[in-house]
């Protein structure tokens, strides 16, 4: 298979590990693979890939450092042009009650867990955004960021914070071809989670609750980022549709839409049309729909420097279009009371 021929993926936490199966998984179908990790260990990755035949480049990065987590996108983009898909797979545990933690576990579980994703997340927007063709995010988070763990009390709140931002990062980006997921591994056969099971009691305990007997592998997760996830099944007529959206996503139905409501050539005939009134208001409403109607477009493809910067640029693409969509309903009423056709 060669799915991702000439599109470059990057990868946190892959110098071993889930990640280092994670990048292998998309070298094999032919990405530009770019490793990273805070261990030089990485660079012995990136070696065994080429070695192999593979497209593969490291960097290596603390994804909690802000200028670390730009430098490496900024390689990526400049080694290969542009960042298609972006897998954030750095992350640690501490194993504590929440009373015998140290503030500084505290910090270290948050930091590298939660706003290095955060981080990450960041740079991958503004690539994708920069490049006009979306992309594909993809946040590694843990069964633990959906339910509580004894003495995970730390990690369990790291991951819960994946969850939160992925799932509103979903909505944010997906009129901007932006698809954003994650990943809920249980416990998978890693060196990390090896140590844990030196405790044949907890192992006995884990297996237990496992149908099949044996732990995730990384290559069954490294299978899952390559994959359309996050798909929910949908009723089949419009009727219930619309039930469905409004059960679900009730302050959605409750938006306004900000479609366009007339087509450039309506305008032209409402205001060709003439009216009865005797005062300008057509013709300059239909000049303030088209210059509202193009600034929006322009917002919508402005180049962003950074993410405040988009984060501006969509504020004045929705306030754009909401005024021209009230404009275009006045002209509409307009065109009623006056008997024009168009």
């Amino acid at each position: 298979m060669q799915r991702f021929e000439g599109k470059t993926v990057i990868i946190t936490g892959s110098g071993r590990g889930i990640g280092k199966e994670i990048a292998l998984r998309f070298a094999k179908e032919k990405a530009n693979v770019v490793l990273s990790s805070n261990e030089a260990l990485v660079n012995d990755t990136c070696k065994q890939f080429k070695d192999m035949g593979y497209e593969a480049s490291s960097f290596e990065a603390d994804v909690v450092d802000k200028s670390n987590v730009r430098e490496l996108f900024d390689f990526a983009e400049k080694k290969y042009g542009e960042v298609n898909i972006s897998v954030h797979n750095a992350g640690v545990i501490t194993i504590a009650k929440v009373e015998d933690l140290t503030e500084k576990e505290w910090d270290f579980n948050l930091d590298v867990n939660t706003k290095g994703v955060f981080l990450c997340c960041q740079q991958a927007i503004m690539k994708m955004r920069k490049s006009k063709k979306g992309g594909s995010i993809i946040n590694m988070s843990s069964q633990l960021g959906k339910v509580g763990a004894h003495k995970r009390s730390i990690y369990n709140m790291s991951k819960f914070g994946i969850e939160g931002l992925t799932k509103g990062m979903a909505l944010d980006l997906a009129t901007k071809n932006i698809r954003v997921n994650s990943i809920c591994p249980p416990f998978v056969e890693t060196p990390m989670v090896k140590k844990f099971f030196k405790d044949k009691k907890f192992k006995d305990m884990v297996l237990k609750n496992i149908p099949l007997g044996r732990l995730a592998k990384e290559s069954d997760i490294a299978t899952l980022t390559s994959q359309d996830t996050g798909t929910i099944s949908l009723p089949l007529n419009h009727s219930d549709i619309t039930n469905w959206c409004s059960d679900n996503f009730p302050n959605y139905m409750q938006s306004t839409s900000t479609d366009r409501l007339l087509t450039d050539q309506d305008i032209s005939n409402i205001v060709s049309a003439g009216s009865t009134i005797n005062c300008e208001c057509p013709r300059h409403l239909g000049d303030l729909i088209h210059k509202l109607a193009a600034f929006e477009k322009y917002s919508a493809e402005c180049e962003a420097r950074n993410a405040k910067d988009a984060e501006i640029h969509d504020e004045l693409e929705s306030t754009a279009a909401k005024s021209r969509y009230l404009l275009e309903e006045v002209l509409i009423k307009l065109a009623k009371v006056e008997g024009i056709k168009y």
